[in-house]
């Protein structure tokens, strides 16, 4: 009775003093996964001392979720979008749910959060903090009211607190000395805070999001998120254009996370193994951690062409990854700039819905992967919009889009394994012509429109020297209709940087990018894809194309690329209308030595 009593007077006087209940960042706890766990501390003392770290903990029963991939993600993801029913038991006058930093903790994982990677003051181009100080003179002085500034120690927060320059990351992974340590997936943030992009209170398709960190949480790895390399002034007085100082300050504190990583795997029980994430603005950052030779990098853009020779933090050391993802940002817009020979195999999607324009240039990025044969996997999404490609169907192969992505991410992770990816056409398509070729881009009315006037943004399909902001672009676009090259400025790029009156456009006098005139392929022939490489010889006298009702083998030709990953079909004859199988028997052999783990077996039909 003392003790309630006790608790009423705390919550009575919380009330009438006005106290604001403390946000918490909340763990939800989940015991009973299918799979081995991992971590050497009991659930007691790691609840235990996340409690002491400030968060909330909850456990979660699994044990009556689907056992499978990707139903069991499916399940997570449904009980993420509704938790606020669970949390909300815990909440009181005193403490809230903090829903912009939710985790997911798996038995024998724990959470580290906040750890300081990378600070702007120290560790970027020195003329970062003018261009702060900069952005406070003419924003949160006209906007505020606030006096102007003359030095960064001058700018503060609206409660008065100091601005904070560092850039931190939050890591989930096995507790202790971990018997086995694992993979780890990285997400580049691109929300502030850096948990948010994942909060459970969006609409469906954005909660979808966070079957990544959850479905790859809860098949043995270990998950990061970064703060994406903000203009600190957006972190407490909101969002405002000069929002970003990811242009000359990206690659340097996108490298660093990953040298963090590698000098500390023993502490996180981590086995080396790294794959990034990036969409929206943090799509630079994986694009151009994605190059094996990242460490001999520069900056998209140089404070007076100046490079900055600051000593980076966690040197030596290597900012390598395996594998990446990146999309709708202008990372993927830059693919053209940065992705070569040496970029580890890269995910790129857009969806149809995306309201960055994301769509109108990514026929581009696909003409240009393709035509240089880099291992790469694209993902049109015709029902998404700006999202990764975390639910639904994918067009082309007839799967699921996360377990193509998963299946991708695990090659290069986890498994090595030497099974199909996918097989075109996709499993009973009636689409089909007489040599096998089926669509494997939306339809013609879902594709973008390129206009001809090469002053719109849905026109650029070039970005050599990009700036963050469409309108404010300068460099070399091309009419998509036309073919034609040009060098543009906009108005704007000249209001702001120039202060020359009207827009601007000279006629480039070479075409910078013939290749890309080459048509973007609406259908693919019979293609089986493989992660893992094959010898043409041994697809060649393996990989059959069959007549079902007769049984008889098509005479055709394979041949090879992607190295060795990708395998083509072109029958020797006009395929007769009719049933067909495609056969991958559990017989062939990689070049690592490996098999299939079954035979695969598709079904198409040519009318």
């Amino acid at each position: 009775m003392r003790a309630f009593s006790c608790a009423l007077l705390i919550a009575l006087t919380s009330f009438f003093c006005g106290a604001e209940p403390v946000k918490k960042p909340l763990a939800f706890y989940l015991k009973n996964l299918p799979g081995e766990r991992m971590g050497e501390y009991s659930d007691v003392r790691i609840k235990d001392g996340l409690r002491k770290d400030g968060f909330i903990v909850i456990d979660v029963d699994c044990s009556e979720f689907p056992r499978t991939s990707p139903e069991l993600e499916e399940a997570i993801v449904q009980f993420h979008a509704t938790c606020s029913s669970v949390y909300a038991p815990y909440e009181n006058v005193s403490q809230k749910v903090d829903v912009t930093n939710i985790f997911y903790v798996p038995e024998g994982f724990t959470v580290t959060c906040n750890i300081p990677v990378w600070n702007i003051l120290e560790h970027g181009a020195p003329e970062s903090a003018q261009w702060v100080m900069d952005t406070w003179n003419s924003h949160i002085v006209t906007r505020y009211g606030k006096d102007a500034v003359s030095s960064p120690e001058q700018m503060h927060n609206p409660d008065g607190s100091p601005l904070d320059w560092m850039l931190y990351m939050d890591i989930v992974h096995p507790s202790g000395r971990a018997s086995k340590s694992v993979p780890l997936l990285l997400t580049f943030g691109s929300i502030t805070p850096r948990m948010a992009g994942f909060r459970p209170d969006r609409p469906l398709d954005r909660v979808y999001r966070s079957i990544f960190p959850l479905g790859f949480l809860t098949s043995g790895y270990a998950f990061a998120v970064t703060d994406h390399c903000y203009n600190p002034l957006v972190q407490k007085w909101g969002h405002f254009k000069q929002y970003t100082l990811d242009d000359y300050n990206a690659h340097a504190s996108s490298t660093a996370f990953i040298r963090y990583l590698r000098t500390h795997l023993d502490q996180y029980n981590l086995n080396g193994k790294i794959g990034v994430m990036g969409i929206s603005k943090a799509s630079y950052s994986a694009v151009r951690v994605a190059d094996r030779n990242n460490a001999e990098g520069e900056e998209s853009l140089l404070f007076g062409g100046s490079s900055n020779e600051r000593p980076q933090p966690w040197m030596p050391g290597d900012s390598h990854v395996d594998v990446a993802y990146a999309a709708a940002g202008i990372g993927a817009e830059r693919i053209f700039r940065y992705v070569n020979e040496n970029t580890v195999p890269l995910i790129t999607s857009a969806g149809l819905k995306d309201e960055y324009r994301q769509w109108s240039v990514y026929p581009d990025i696909v003409r240009y992967l393709q035509g240089r044969g880099y291992l790469h996997l694209t993902m049109w999404m015709e029902d998404l919009g700006h999202t990764f490609p975390c639910m639904g169907i994918d067009e082309a192969t007839g799967m699921n889009r996360y377990v193509l992505f998963k299946r991708f991410f695990d090659h290069f992770l986890k498994d090595g394994s030497a099974d199909v990816l996918y097989i075109l056409p996709k499993e009973n398509a009636e689409n089909v012509d007489s040599f096998g070729c089926s669509r494997v881009v939306p339809a013609e009315e879902l594709l973008p429109k390129y206009v001809h006037d090469v002053m719109q943004p849905s026109a650029m399909a070039y970005f050599p020297q990009s700036y963050p902001y469409a309108k404010s672009y300068s460099g070399v676009v091309m009419r998509l209709a036309t073919g034609e090259h040009k060098y543009v400025i906009f108005k704007d790029f000249y209001d702001r940087f120039i202060a020359h009156p009207g827009p601007s456009q000279v006629l480039a006098s070479e075409n910078i990018f013939p290749d890309s005139l080459l048509p973007l392929a609406t259908s693919a022939p019979i293609i089986v894809r493989f992660l893992d490489e094959y010898s043409l010889d041994e697809i060649s006298a393996k990989v059959k194309v069959f007549e079902k009702k007769s049984g008889q083998t098509i005479a055709g030709k394979w041949s090879m690329s992607m190295n060795g990953t990708l395998f083509t079909f072109a029958p020797a004859q006009p395929l007769a209308p009719g049933a067909y199988r495609i056969i991958v028997p559990a017989s062939v052999r990689s070049l690592s030595g490996k098999k299939p783990t079954t035979v695969v077996m598709r079904d198409f039909i040519m009318n």
